[in-house]
């Protein structure tokens, strides 16, 4: 099976198998063709007639077969000026010749200038400041070559639109399969965003790969507007939405253009920091989604989401995730028998036994107790028994013991996958042995947890070491290859290894498995300090975020070799100078920044810094303080701020010009922020119904489409802007 064939059949698209039988041209930036010769042959001849005109004057004067001296007396000079202009348009025509993207503008430039001196010469006969008969004189050197260019370049504009149309780009070369791999490495927003209408071919892809799934998190507003115009909503089957501080506002803006009913094919619903009241405006609607199988959501605030009610008429559902697991009221009528996977949140006794009894045929449990009694609870009862996934955290607890856990584990005999996040004696939670005894485990296809010991064993160096040697066996390192870590304060399976933690030491910690190797993959983030030699940095493969803590650390990293994964820096004293836009420069991919401390007298320019967090110890008093920030980073689009006065919120959307996302902090906000506000005191007022904002007590949440700012615009107000820093200077220095 060819490459056409496979992607006609996997696009099934009319659009994909019609460009199998057409003939395509693909876009080179090098092209030979009929026009090469066409252009070659027009281009010559013009450079020729240019260097008869530069190089004898005279003689082209008096022996052009066009009775040149019929319109004036011989000059030199501008004899050679005409045959410059000559002898630029030949050039481009020999341009053309060999470069399609070229080709165009330079033909109808040589073509436009051909017209205009014939209509000059047309305007003298017409007039007549020459006799009548120099018409039939210039028709086969002025007026002819005019005409056949003219012809010629609506031909060549012809064919530049159906190449256009009908163009391949080097990625309609690769196969559906190719392109799949190279999307997986971007969110389906970026690939839909970066792809769409670049062919007929690779819109067909993006159909069948894009118009599927829709992730709308950590989007920038530019893009949401984008992806909200572009929907095919009958095609959807996924669809993610957040009201984060990133995204605020995202739910009820995007069930104000869509409505949820409309989602036909939709399947899985996920709705992120959302609220009782954001929710409501939907929940009457889900019972209309006969398809939707799959709800996850989480709350913004403690409060749970009232979903009990809801939940009675999706039929379909068989994954639930909520935050807190009273939502299951008693206004359910009846048991949601067709419920198999269920993450219950937080939960306390009487929850649940009401989910033991609304949901007794769940084959996937994630859940979050609050006391040991619970487990006995879970014992007690085989309601739960043909459970096949379990996912238990004891949030509470202290003491938690290997009897009462042995004694939940006997009586889920199918359960295949279990994780475990426990807190209690050393004695009786990290004895490896012991847990081999358990027959559920010895069943088990995968076994994760995380044993915190309640105390430390900080002064116990032999226990640690009969620890490590009870998980060293033959069960745990051949036979299941569970490897396991141990530490002064817990004990914890490889797959549990938060990798979202700061590690501040670059050793690996005591463990199971064979090699470190799943250490320097693994850590994500690293905060230096004297203790952690250098040479070893370029180890962790996947380092993300590196803490620096001075400026000589900082230093020495610049012997480092470059971090390719490495988009976060923190820093935590002011030393915004030389070695730090070193630094940066060399590791460009570097865009996220954060700092604890900022000196206002150091003007270093930091262009690559798209998100900046600045820690409350950087409290922003004055507008000055905020010019000054506005010139160290010019390209910022997100930024994190403390406050003192909600009024320099103007003064910040107004000074960063290509901030997407702003969250500021204040002490206590005295004042709402309003749109409207917005609207009067910002260049926001350009840009009606592009952004949106979240007033709460001690924060207020920007959310920002700049794209529609129009450019003449920057002009006014970087004026206003200098103002401002004017007043603002000297109000700092009195």
């Amino acid at each position: 099976m060819n490459r056409r064939s496979l992607s006609a059949e996997s696009l099934h698209s009319p659009q994909s198998s019609n460009s199998t039988s057409s003939k395509h041209v693909i876009l080179k930036p090098r092209t030979y063709d009929r026009w090469t010769v066409t252009c070659s042959i027009i281009g010559l001849a013009g450079v020729l007639h240019a260097s008869w005109m530069l190089i004898a004057p005279e003689h082209w004067y008096h022996n052009l077969p066009a009775g040149v001296p019929e319109y004036g007396p011989l000059n030199v000079h501008f004899i050679r000026d005409i045959g410059c202009i000559f002898l630029l348009v030949g050039c481009g025509m020999i341009v053309a010749a060999f470069y399609l993207p070229y080709r165009l503008p330079l033909f109808t430039m040589h073509t436009a200038f051909y017209l205009l001196h014939m209509f000059v010469h047309v305007y003298e006969v017409v007039s007549g400041r020459i006799r009548l008969s120099m018409f039939w004189t210039d028709l086969p050197g002025v007026y002819v070559p005019a005409v056949i260019l003219f012809i010629l370049n609506v031909f060549l504009i012809k064919q530049i639109d159906a190449i256009l149309g009908n163009m391949l780009t080097y990625f309609d070369h690769l196969p559906v399969e190719i392109l799949h791999m190279v999307f997986q490495y971007m969110s389906s927003n970026d690939v839909f965003y970066s792809f769409d209408a670049l062919s007929p071919y690779i819109n067909a892809v993006l159909n069948e790969y894009c118009s599927r799934t829709i992730d709308l998190r950590c989007i920038s507003k530019s893009r949401f507007d984008f992806i909200c115009n572009h929907l095919d909503l009958s095609r959807i089957i996924s669809l993610t939405l957040s009201n984060d501080d990133h995204t605020p506002q995202q739910v009820p803006l995007f069930f104000t253009r869509f409505r949820l009913e409309d989602f036909l094919n939709l399947q899985s619903l996920t709705l992120l920091s959302i609220t009782n009241e954001e929710i409501c405006l939907i929940l009457s609607d889900l019972s209309k989604l006969r398809h939707l199988s799959s709800l996850l959501t989480t709350s913004r605030s403690a409060q749970p989401l009232l979903l009990g009610q809801a939940l009675t008429n999706m039929f379909a559902l068989k994954n639930l995730s909520i935050p807190y697991g009273d939502i299951f009221d008693h206004n359910l009528a009846f048991p949601l028998h067709g419920l198999n996977v269920l993450n219950a949140g937080i939960c306390n006794f009487l929850e649940l036994r009401r989910l033991q009894r609304i949901v007794p045929s769940l084959v996937s449990l994630k859940i979050i107790l609050q006391a040991n009694h619970q487990l006995q609870l879970l014992a007690d009862v085989n309601i739960w028994a043909q459970l096949e996934r379990l996912d238990l955290t004891l949030q509470n607890e202290m003491t938690t013991t290997f009897d009462e856990i042995d004694g939940l584990l006997r009586r889920l005999g199918n359960l295949k996958h279990l994780s475990l996040n426990i807190r209690g004696s050393s004695n009786q939670l990290a004895n490896g042995t012991r847990w081999e005894t358990c027959p559920t485990i010895v069943s088990l296809t995968k076994f994760a947890f995380s044993f915190e010991f309640v105390p430390s064993l900080v002064d116990s160096p032999e226990q640690i070491h009969d620890i490590f040697v009870s998980f060293s066996s033959y069960f745990w390192r051949e036979f299941k290859k569970w490897y396991v870590i141990v530490t002064v304060d817990k004990i914890y399976t490889i797959t549990s290894f938060d990798n979202h933690e700061f590690l501040e030491c670059s050793c690996p910690p005591l463990s199971t498995a064979p090699n470190d190797q799943w250490f320097y993959s693994k850590v994500k983030r690293i905060k230096l300090d004297k203790q952690i030699p250098f040479n070893n940095l370029n180890l962790f493969s996947k380092l993300e975020i590196l803490d620096v803590p001075n400026e000589s650390t900082l230093s020495l990293l610049l012997n480092v070799n470059q971090f390719a994964y490495l988009r976060h820096l923190i820093l935590r004293q002011s030393f915004l100078n030389e070695t730090a836009q070193i630094f940066l420069t060399r590791n460009s991919h570097i865009d996220r920044l954060t700092l604890l401390q900022f000196d206002y007298t150091e003007l270093f320019v930091f262009p690559t810094i798209r998100y900046l967090y600045l820690e409350e110890s950087i409290r922003i008093l004055t507008r000055t303080q905020i010019k000054i920030l506005s010139r160290t980073f010019p390209s910022l689009t997100s930024l994190v701020i403390h406050l003192n006065d909600f009024q320099l919120v103007y003064t910040i959307i107004d000074r960063f010009l290509h901030l997407q996302n702003g969250i500021f902090h204040f002490y206590k906000l005295t004042k709402p922020i309003s749109q409207q506000s917005l609207k009067q005191h910002t260049h926001l007022e350009y840009t009606a119904s592009s952004f949106i904002c979240r007033t709460e007590s001690k924060k207020f949440v920007l959310w920002i489409n700049n794209s529609n700012l129009p450019r003449e615009l920057t002009k006014p107000i970087e004026m206003i802007n200098s103002i401002a820093e004017q007043r603002s200077d000297k109000c700092l220095l009195q």
